[in-house]
């Protein structure tokens, strides 16, 4: 079996518990055991947490709405909003490029963006 998968799935031990439990051949004993929590204090944690949900939710009927700092005290923000964007990318010239350059394809995308916004800023 053949799997991709995004790294904001889960962190790397997450990860590979679940692979590992896709396999034929998982067995729990692999990982790292945790010793077990006493009865009694089982009972303690499930008591507070219950008892702090009242206080969470009055802490949270009774905060602020979030202010922005930019505009905290002035005015509404006017005027036209601009937005532009680019042509498509082709990943493969830049992957080409990156492999000519022997640098990442992340450092081709930082530094032609840099380029870009240097240029625009130098023009207006």
């Amino acid at each position: 079996m053949l799997w991709k998968s995004h790294h904001s799935l889960g962190d790397g031990l997450s990860i590979v518990a679940l692979q590992a439990a896709f396999s034929d051949e998982f067995t729990p004993d692999y990982f790292i055991k945790t010793k077990e929590i006493p009865f009694l204090q089982q009972w303690l944690l499930r008591i507070v947490g219950f008892l702090s949900i009242p206080v969470i939710v009055m802490k949270t009927a009774l905060s602020q709405e979030d202010k922005n700092f930019l505009t905290r005290g002035k005015r509404d923000i006017e005027g036209e909003v601009e937005v532009a964007t680019s042509k498509v990318l082709d990943m493969r010239e830049i992957k080409a490029l990156s492999k000519k350059k022997k640098c990442t394809v992340n450092d081709i995308v930082i530094s032609s963006t840099s380029a870009a916004l240097h240029d625009y800023f130098e023009k207006h």
